[in-house]
């Protein structure tokens, strides 16, 4: 189910959202015609419409085809704040998440889920551009 179908389903139009949320028309509109991407939207834009559709952050980009990785035992991430930073330690590599708010506090979990996503597939990039360098020579 796409974001306008949940709409639809639950008779919620473009301008009410945009109203409830205090989000511009335009963004919503784009977000429900897939004319933008989620990761073009501000991270509090995506939190009101959330909250106001009454969905946790997995489930609203559900409406999009994401979701983030599930994390291993084994990976052994940790959140760490310091500063008035959250960062995100894997496999000796300290990552930046976002500033330490009311609100990053209560999603941090998901942060660091997409950010450890992230590493994930950068590290799988690297292991293979280095197999096909290998094999290159």
């Amino acid at each position: 189910m796409t974001l306008k179908e949940y709409c639809q389903k639950h008779k919620i139009t473009a301008k009410a959202l945009a109203e409830q949320c205090g989000i511009p028309y335009s963004t919503v509109n784009d977000l429900l015609n897939k004319k933008t991407e989620l990761g073009r939207v501000s991270f509090g834009a995506i939190c009101r419409i959330s909250d106001y559709l009454g969905l946790n952050l997995d489930e609203f980009r559900g409406l999009f085809g994401e979701q983030p990785d599930e994390t291993k035992q084994n990976d052994a991430p940790q959140i760490i704040a310091r500063n008035k930073q959250y960062w995100l330690i894997w496999e000796g590599e300290k990552v930046r998440l976002c500033r330490v708010t009311a609100l990053n506090e209560r999603f941090i979990g998901d942060i660091a889920a997409w950010t450890l996503r992230d590493l994930k597939v950068r590290k799988q990039l690297e292991e293979q551009n280095a197999l096909l360098l290998n094999a290159h020579r």
